[in-house]
């Protein structure tokens, strides 16, 4: 059992009823997919990306109180703070399908509250409320390693030109030749970069309305945002060639970068993909430490990564599959012997 039919119904409505959302997402596909299609049923409001987590309460900047937003949308964020939530006072809406949490002051609304193996992601559920722009929807999906049979057969009727032929499997989707991957990458490589650069990109892109604006150029938020894309793509490849030399230390594949661009869960995924018996350990270093993101195809990665967080200042969390984690520069060493350690010595045992 995934949203009750009352919980979709006060989705549904709260989205109906709004005119002027203040909208919090996720820095990837399914977060970004989630806020588009709130936003084109609305046409007004203002996005905000959070990257990280969770959301604090230093978030809520009170010169939004005088932008008059009647509603806030809180999607695809795994944590946020109650102080948060108790800053604002406007109706707040929160959809996630991370592992739920006990929470007051929100209207929220998880399928793993009825269904812990759920995983339908939160552009699955925007567009069971909203139905419509399926192209903007399934890219979230699919970026979320979301494989919905039907949707992709409703997808390849009314967008044939995303599809190259009929894909087999959800791996095929993110790293094929289909026109539909490339746009997923789009989606996660635009929001990479300078805050003021993914805002310029959010905003281009709540103005297309058909996916060949972008995959073909055919207007000039399309042209802008595929440049765009290219040149983090650029960069992509060659941090990926430098992973993919990485050596493998008893099955964990591990491999830090400096460079600032934010682009290691794409890299992280694409070699679990090729790597799927590997657990894979990608981090990128900033001022404080090391930002990681982890992937395993074949076991449930949290357990072993709450007891490699244990004691240290460290956040982390996630999916079974695919975790994010924060550590301290002083907790780094530590923290990639446990990981090591944990997983070579406690593969099966799981929550």
């Amino acid at each position: 059992m995934a949203l009750t039919r009352k919980e979709l119904e006060i989705l549904r409505k709260e989205i109906e009823e709004t005119t002027r959302p203040i909208t919090f997402f996720d820095d990837d596909p399914d977060g970004l997919a989630s806020y588009l299609l709130l936003y084109k049923k609305v046409r007004d409001g203002r996005g905000v990306v959070v990257k990280g987590s969770p959301i604090k309460p230093t978030q809520w900047k009170d010169s939004y109180e005088e932008e008059h937003y009647d509603k806030v949308f809180i999607l695809d964020k795994p944590v946020v703070e109650q102080g948060f939530l108790d800053r604002i006072k406007i109706k707040k809406i929160w959809l996630d399908h991370h592992p739920p949490v006990e929470i007051r002051n929100v209207i929220y609304l998880n399928p793993r509250i009825h269904d812990a193996n759920d995983y339908s992601p939160t552009s699955y559920w925007m567009y069971k409320a909203t139905k419509h722009y399926l192209w903007i929807a399934i890219t979230g999906m699919i970026g979320d390693y979301y494989y919905d049979e039907g949707l992709i057969e409703r997808s390849m009727k009314e967008y044939p030109f995303l599809f190259n032929n009929r894909p087999r499997n959800i791996q095929e989707l993110l790293y094929g030749e289909h026109p539909i991957s490339r746009l997923v990458k789009i989606f996660s490589f635009i929001l990479q970069g300078k805050k003021r650069d993914i805002k310029k990109n959010v905003r281009l892109l709540e103005l297309v309305e058909d996916p060949r604006e972008i995959l073909e150029q055919k207007t000039s938020s399309g042209e802008k945002i595929y440049g765009y894309y290219e040149k983090i793509n650029e960069r992509y490849r060659e941090m990926l060639s430098e992973a993919l030399k990485s050596e493998t230390d008893n099955g964990v594949i591990i491999h830090i970068f400096e460079d600032p661009l934010g682009i290691t869960s794409s890299i992280s995924n694409y070699l679990a993909y090729k790597y799927p018996d590997h657990l894979i350990v990608i981090g990128r270093k900033h001022r404080k430490g090391v930002n990681f993101s982890l992937r395993h195809q074949g076991i449930d990665i949290r357990p072993i990564l709450t007891k490699a967080i244990e004691g240290l200042d460290a956040i982390g969390g996630g999916h079974e599959h695919a975790c994010g984690a924060s550590i301290k520069e002083r907790d780094l060493e530590v923290f990639l012997e446990r990981i090591k350690k944990y997983y070579n010595t406690n593969k099966y045992f799981q929550y």
